[in-house]
């Protein structure tokens, strides 16, 4: 069981450090496409001031959401069927220890999730 918890944190991590970098010089490409009248009532030409890719509401901050949400809940599983297992455990040291086990690996599990949020936002800040 903490086998599989530490598999899916080492993925999650993984896929963190795999996202593509940013593209820098957009606005150079496309500056010019926007400088016409007509051109500036489009709606592609109407900006936020905000980066579709790593602003706060860009895709990596909702994937981050996303995949912090599931974790979560996958941390919440594994805290409550240690837990299960450590009362049930009837005893039995072996059974005992699994449980705690399992129940600590989520707890670390929750804690790295906790922290992910606030890492990544400082990333993000100190890449725009």
């Amino acid at each position: 069981m903490t086998r599989r918890i530490k598999l899916l944190l080492a993925s999650l991590g993984l896929l963190f450090c795999l996202l593509p970098a940013p593209a820098m010089a957009a606005e150079d490409v496309l500056s010019g496409a926007c400088q016409s009248d007509a051109a500036k009532q489009s709606s592609a030409c109407q900006t936020t001031g905000e980066d579709p890719l790593t602003g706060t509401s860009g895709i990596i901050y909702k994937t981050a959401r996303l995949i912090s949400f599931a974790a979560g809940i996958v941390a919440v599983i594994t805290v409550m069927v240690g837990g299960f297992m450590y009362i049930t455990s009837g005893g039995d040291a072996g059974k005992a220890e699994n449980g705690r086990k399992a129940v600590i690996a989520a707890a670390v599990g929750l804690a790295i999730i906790a922290l992910a949020q606030p890492i990544l936002a400082f990333v993000l800040n100190a890449l725009n």
